[in-house]
C-alpha cells in the first residue's frame, strides 16, 4: 500500500536542507530578494517592473509575502496594478490579467482583506469561458486550465471551465484529451509536427488539466469528475512500454506516433506527470492511481541527472523546478528516497548560482546562434523569484503554497 494521506490530511512541511546546505540556501533568498528589490535589477530585467505573473511584479510580491516582507510585497502588488491598468486585458493565467488577480487572491492570505465579492478579473474571466478563447487555448499557461487556477484561488467553482474544456476536448477510444494546432505554437515545434499534436505535459498539456481538474473537483466542482476521470484514462494510457523511450510517459506525439524529447521538468516530462497523478488519486480516492504516481516517482529519482536536460535554476524547466516536484512529492509520500533527490536538485541551484552576479546570480538559459548561453532574470517561473521560493521551502518549515500555480500543491 502506497503511504500517502487521504484527502484532506497533508502533512506538516518539513525543510529538507541541514547544516551548510541549509545555511548556503537561507543565504542565498536574502541575497536574491536584495537584487529583486533593487532599482537596478529593473535596468537588467526591465520584465520584472511588468504585470506578468510569470517574469514580472506578481511573481516578486508572492515572494516577498512568503518572506514576512509584506510592505515590499505590496509595493510590488501596487506596481503590477498599475500596469495592468494601462495595459489591454488578456486572458493568460502566466502573462495576462488573471495572473494580477490570483496574485490579488493569494496575498490575502497575509496581508489583504479578504475580497468577497465579484471583481472585475472575475468578470472579465467569465466573458473568457465563453468565448473562442476558451476553446481555443486549453492549457496552463496561456489558456482554459489556467483560468481554472485562478477560480480556485479565488474560492470560485470552475463548472465553466468544465464546459469550456469539455467543449474543445477530442474523444477518443483511450479517453478525452486536446489537440494542440500547430498555428498556435512555436515555428520550430510546428515545423517537427506540421499536422499539430498531442501533449502529456503539466505546463501546456494533459497532465496540467489533470491536475487542475482534481483541484477544482477537492475543492467542490462535481461537474469536474467526469472530465477529470476521462483525461486521467488517457493520460495513464500514454504509458510508454518497458524500454521504449528514456521516461515513461511521452512529452508529445503527433498522429503518426512521433514523438519529441525526453527530458525530465516540471514543464514537460515523467516528474510533472507524477505530481498530477498523485493530485488525481487524491481527489478521486484512487489507490491504483496513487501507486503509479508513486512507481513514477521513484522512477524519475533513479533516472540519471544528465537525462533531465538542466541547463539552469529555473522553476520551468531547471533545477529549481525538479526540487520542488520531489520536495511536493516526498512530503505526499513519506519516501526518503524522494527526500534525498529534492536535496539533490536543491545543491544544484546553489552550485548553478554565481554570487555577485547579477539578480542574486541566478542566470536563464537562451539560445545565442547554434549554442547556449545565459542571462540574467528576476522573475518566477524563469528567474530568481521562483529559485528563491524554492531554496526558502526547502530550509524552512513554511510550506510552498503558492506553488498551486503549478499545481503541484497537495489537493486537500
Amino acid at each position: 500500500m502506497v503511504p500517502v494521506p487521504s484527502q484532506g490530511e497533508v502533512r506538516a512541511w518539513t525543510p529538507l536542507l541541514s547544516d551548510t546546505d541549509a545555511d548556503r540556501a537561507r543565504e542565498a533568498v536574502g541575497e536574491i530578494a536584495d537584487a529583486v528589490r533593487d532599482p537596478k535589477t529593473f535596468e537588467i530585467d526591465p520584465e520584472l517592473t511588468g504585470p506578468g505573473l510569470a517574469g514580472g511584479s506578481p511573481g516578486a510580491a508572492v515572494l516577498f509575502a512568503h518572506l514576512g516582507q509584506n510592505e515590499t510585497a505590496l509595493e510590488f502588488l501596487d506596481r503590477a496594478l498599475e500596469r495592468a491598468s494601462d495595459d489591454t486585458p488578456s486572458l493568460p493565467l502566466y502573462v495576462g490579467t488573471p495572473g494580477v488577480g490570483w496574485t490579488l487572491a493569494y496575498l490575502e492570505r497575509f496581508v489583504l482583506d479578504p475580497d468577497e465579492g465579484d471583481n472585475d478579473v472575475d468578470e472579465l474571466v467569465d466573458i473568457g469561458l465563453k468565448s473562442q478563447f476558451a476553446r481555443r487555448e486549453f492549457d496552463l499557461i496561456r489558456g482554459t486550465t489556467g483560468l481554472g487556477v485562478y477560480l480556485i484561488e479565488r474560492g470560485r467553482p470552475i463548472d465553466g471551465v468544465v464546459t469550456a474544456l469539455a467543449d474543445s476536448a477530442t474523444e477518443t477510444g483511450d479517453g478525452i484529451t486536446w489537440w494542440v494546432d500547430p498555428r498556435t505554437v512555436l515555428p520550430e515545434r510546428a515545423e517537427l509536427f506540421p499536422d499539430g499534436y498531442y501533449d502529456v505535459g503539466m505546463a501546456h498539456g494533459q497532465a496540467g488539466v489533470v491536475a487542475m481538474l482534481a483541484h477544482g473537483y477537492a475543492a467542490g466542482t462535481e461537474s469536474a469528475k467526469p472530465l477529470l476521470e476521462n483525461a486521467l484514462r488517457w493520460l495513464l494510457a500514454q504509458r510508454l512500454p518497458e524500454g521504449e523511450g528514456p521516461g515513461r510517459y511521452p512529452l508529445l506525439f503527433g498522429m503518426d506516433g512521433k514523438r519529441s524529447g525526453g527530458r525530465m521538468a516540471w514543464c514537460y516530462g515523467d516528474i510533472g506527470v507524477a505530481v498530477a497523478l498523485l493530485a488525481a488519486g487524491r481527489a478521486l480516492g484512487d489507490d491504483a492511481v496513487l501507486e503509479e504516481a508513486h512507481d513514477l516517482a521513484l522512477f524519475c529519482a533513479d533516472r540519471p541527472m544528465e537525462h533531465a536536460g538542466v541547463l539552469d535554476a529555473s522553476l520551468c524547466h531547471g533545477s529549481a523546478g525538479l526540487a520542488l516536484m520531489f520536495a511536493r512529492l516526498a512530503h505526499a509520500f513519506d519516501e526518503e528516497k524522494l527526500a534525498d533527490s529534492a536535496r539533490t536538485w536543491g545543491r544544484v541551484i546553489l552550485d548553478q548560482r554565481i554570487p555577485g552576479e547579477p539578480v542574486g546570480g541566478i542566470q536563464y538559459s537562451v539560445p545565442q546562434g547554434d549554442e547556449r548561453g545565459f542571462e540574467p532574470r528576476g522573475g518566477l517561473l524563469e528567474g530568481a523569484t521562483g529559485a528563491a521560493l524554492v531554496l526558502h521551502a526547502l530550509s524552512t518549515d513554511v510550506a510552498p503554497d503558492w506553488d498551486v500555480l503549478l499545481l503541484s500543491r497537495p489537493v486537500s
